[in-house]
């Protein structure tokens, strides 16, 4: 979860780039999602456009994502099993390392 305006959302950007270097996309699969609602798809495109390494899927947030993946303060990551439980919840900047250690558990 972020937003185009959050700088720590931006600092997150490159831990998450780290992450899609080190596991394969049949093993991990990352989602952007920007939860501030006034933003365009414009805005999104362009903030992808910042960071051309980041090959996955961004994406707005709709009220009724929030309602099953609230986020109090971004960035937030949600670390899903393969079942699409969560097995993980991180709120402000995680680093890759740690990012890594707890995915390698769940693949």
């Amino acid at each position: 979860m972020f937003a185009t305006w959050c700088p720590p959302c931006k600092e997150q950007m490159s831990e998450l780039i780290d992450i899609q270097s080190r596991f394969s996309s049949d093993d991990v699969v990352i989602l952007s999602v920007d939860t501030d609602l006034t933003e365009t798809l414009s805005q999104i495109r362009d903030f992808k456009e910042d960071y051309p390494a980041a090959k996955w899927t961004f994406a707005r947030s709709t009220m009724d994502f929030n309602t099953f993946f609230p986020a109090s303060s971004i960035p937030t990551l949600f670390i899903l099993d393969r079942d699409g439980r969560r097995a993980g919840t991180h709120v402000g900047l995680t680093s890759a390392d740690r990012l890594a250690f707890e995915m390698s558990e769940l693949i």
